[in-house]
């Protein structure tokens, strides 16, 4: 049987190699390949060395992924296009979060997510948007929520 999970043990980004890593010693989930802002004055964080790789790279081009979830504190657009292929040619449903004090440190805003997915002829939506049938956001829409801290976590889908 095919096995069901398979684990690697890679920092997601756009290019295959090395980076270094952002560990926030006292609050790891605020961990990423930069540094991020934090909401508490004293975390302390200390830079490791990991191994990067493309989704594109490590699955393979018959598997069919049906679901992504992405939580990489503001490398949201580079773990896009590593899977650029992938979510082409699958559209997965991508559940994201994309907001100011990540993504803003990597130089990639909501504009470059929001064509991202255009070009892969997908939506944006809220969750509760998503969840409730309603229609997807408008490119300002998206801004909106991004730039006035309305909403940091979306889904893009068909």
């Amino acid at each position: 049987a095919q096995p069901q999970v398979v684990l690697h043990n890679i920092a997601v980004s756009n290019v295959n190699g090395t980076s270094t890593f952002n560990h926030v010693v006292t609050n790891p989930s605020y961990s990423g390949l930069k540094k991020r802002d934090y909401d508490l004055p004293d975390e302390q964080d200390q830079q490791i060395t990991v191994e990067t790789n493309t989704l594109d790279n490590v699955i393979p081009s018959d598997c069919v992924i049906d679901l992504i979830k992405i939580d990489v504190e503001g490398a949201e657009y580079l773990v896009l296009e590593g899977a650029r292929s992938l979510i082409s040619r699958c559209r997965p449903v991508t559940i994201f979060e994309h907001g100011l004090g990540g993504s803003n440190h990597y130089g990639n805003g909501p504009e470059k997510v929001f064509d991202f997915f255009q070009n892969c002829n997908m939506h944006i939506s809220n969750l509760d948007s998503y969840l409730n049938k309603k229609s997807p956001l408008s490119k300002e829409d998206f801004c909106n929520q991004y730039f006035n801290k309305l909403n940091y976590y979306f889904v893009a889908h068909r």
